[in-house]
This record gives structure tokens, sequence and C-alpha cells, in this order.
């Protein structure tokens, strides 16, 4: 399913990344910066020579704001979706639409809603019912093709967890999204290996009934996002 949500893409190649919000790449007006929205280490994306593709930044201060924005990176197949604003705008389009079962009927009310002292990314609701849903970009290709998150320990995706865990038990219905951003990942799983507490956390979200759900993008060559699998299956090893 293509899923139109970017205009005006301009090609590039990665040079290196200077550290984690910048990246250097070379266009075709030469060298520039542009601005990297993912945290995570991207250690098999961000690689000297690959080709990516980026969207210019409109800002008020030109002085201090970089002129571009990298939006994917060549991957093994076609591109991976980096950038998690694009993520969070597909995952917008794609409840605008009614195109995930699980979310059938919900609108998104809010962006950023607070919970005490808690804010997560959506608030959805339909009819009566409503739900509150955190996003967690999957970018990172296993070994078996698994898309896996996080691939470095994560503090915040560890208190997203725990927080989500915690509303679902006072009666309040949670859920979290993993964003697979790569063509044909296999399934999804925690990668334990990096975060092991963030394997425990998610087993007892899934016992306590916390919408664990999945689905994978991707980006082609001409700048095209598709949606490949609305339902990723969680990988065995999650469900033991």
């Amino acid at each position: 399913m293509l899923i139109d949500v970017l205009k005006d893409l301009y090609p590039a190649k990665i040079l290196r990344r200077i550290n984690r919000f910048v990246v250097e790449v070379e266009t075709e007006r030469g060298a520039e910066k542009a601005h990297n929205t993912n945290t995570g280490r991207l250690k098999d994306l961000l690689i000297k020579g690959r080709k990516a593709f980026l969207q210019k930044i409109r800002c008020k201060n030109k002085k201090s704001c970089l002129s571009y924005r990298i939006i994917a990176v060549e991957d093994l197949y076609e591109y991976a979706i980096i950038d998690t604003i694009t993520q969070n705008k597909i995952f917008e389009k794609i409840v605008e639409t009614d195109t995930l079962d699980y979310l059938r009927g919900f609108k998104i009310i809010r962006r950023n809603p607070r919970i005490d002292t808690s804010v997560f990314d959506y608030l959805l609701k339909k009819e009566n019912k409503s739900i509150i849903i955190e996003t967690k970009s999957a970018v990172f290709r296993g070994s078996n093709g698994e898309a896996m998150y996080p691939d470095a320990p994560t503090e915040r995706g560890r208190r997203h967890f725990k927080e989500l865990t915690n509303l679902k038990r006072e009666g309040i219905e949670t859920g979290i999204i993993f964003i697979a951003a790569f063509k044909s990942p296999t399934c999804f799983r925690i990668y334990e290996e990096i975060d092991p507490q963030l394997k425990d956390l998610f087993i007892e979200a899934l016992r306590n009934n916390v919408m664990i759900k999945a689905f994978s993008i991707y980006m082609n060559s001409g700048g095209e996002i598709f949606l490949e699998n609305p339902d990723l299956p969680l990988c065995s090893s999650m469900l033991r």
C-alpha cells in the first residue's frame, strides 16, 4: 500500500555521523550537515557511501538551523526510513485511513497527551473507548531478518513500558506500536542482548494486556513509501 506523506526529497550519500543528531552528507552542492531525528546507534545504516534521501528544513533562524533532515538510508533491500518524524506521519496516515485492523474506527484526538508527569505520543478515541499509544522506531535488522528495538540501551523505553503497564493496571487502555521501517522483516522482537531489562518489561506488559503491535514500512529507490505488513507478528521468542 502506497503511503503519500512526503514531497520534494533530495538524493545524497552518507559521509559520516558527526554526533547523535547530525550527519554529514554529500549532496549535489557538496558536503552538507543534515539533522538526524533517530537517536539509535544506526551503525548498520549510517555507513560512508550509502545512498540517502533528505528533505529540506524550513526554519526562521537560518544561522542555527541545518538545511536538511535525513529521511531514509539505503538498506539491504530498498531504503530504511530512519526519520522518526516521518515514521509518525505514516502512523497518523494509516490510522486516518483505517488501515490497521486493531485500531479500526479510532481517531487521533491528541498528540503528546500528558497523564500526571508522563507524556506519550497519542491519545486515540472511538465512541466511548480511548487508548494511549506510544510508537517506537525499529530499524535494526537482526541476523534472521527480524526487526528489533532498541539498538542501544534505552532508559526512556524502559520508563514508557513501566508507565503504560501501570496505567493498564489502573484501567486505562494503553498500547505500544513498533514501526519496523525497512523492507521484508520476518517478525519483531526486543533486542534483549542490548537491553535485557526491556525484555522482562515487554513480557510484563503482555501479561497485563497492554496492546503490543508492529507494522512494517519501507521507501523505494524512487522515494515512494509503502506499508508492507500492517500487522507484523511478534517473534516466537517474545511469546515465551
